[in-house]
């Protein structure tokens, strides 16, 4: 039912070259992270650019996170994404999930380090996700060469106390690319 510090159903660290799959019906429900970030899910994906190994984790073909919700970032997925790491959410739904005290409702990810990848994106939705901050929906940080695309997803009725009720990005430094494209829709 809960963890004081991170990923109320999983957390996981995935880093030399690992993978981790999460996919075909799987159901979070009122997953909690009392104190910590990620009320469904905590993931810290690490590759090595020396090694050029790539670490991915995969949210794919019908999961679920219903009702899950966190104290600080992330009310049902916290993504830490470091240099060579991979993160692909697809055909995923999010359900009344919730950021008590801080940033991403929905989904958080930080992506500081270099040469990292994100999509969001084929039919992922959010809907009734809220924040005590920043991002009812979504809230992404995008430094130091690295790539967020979000596209053909949907968030409804999300809101935040702060900005960006769907979406929120904080994108600075060189290199970095951030695409919202191909039918995203954000109602209120």
């Amino acid at each position: 039912k809960g963890t004081s510090s991170g990923g109320g159903g999983i957390y996981s660290v995935v880093q030399s070259a690992g993978k981790l799959l999460i996919t075909r019906n799987t159901l979070f429900s009122s997953c909690r992270s009392k104190f910590g970030n990620g009320g469904g899910m905590y993931v810290e994906i690490i590759g090595s650019l020396i090694n050029n190994q790539t670490s991915i984790v995969q949210i794919i073909n019908q999961v679920e996170f219903q009702r899950c919700f966190c104290y600080s970032d992330g009310g049902a997925v916290y993504a830490d994404v470091k240099t060579k790491g991979q993160l692909s959410i697809n055909e995923t739904l999010m359900n009344e999930c919730k950021s008590i005290s801080s940033n991403g409702g929905g989904i958080y990810t930080n992506q500081s380090a270099n040469n990292s990848v994100i999509h969001v994106s084929n039919l992922v939705e959010l809907t009734k996700c809220q924040s005590n901050l920043d991002g009812g929906g979504i809230y992404a940080i995008v430094k130091s060469s690295n790539n967020l695309m979000i596209s053909n997803i949907k968030l409804k009725l999300c809101k935040s106390t702060g900005k960006g009720g769907g979406i929120y990005a904080d994108v600075s430094g060189s290199n970095n690319t951030f695409d919202i494209t191909n039918q995203v829709q954000i109602d209120e």
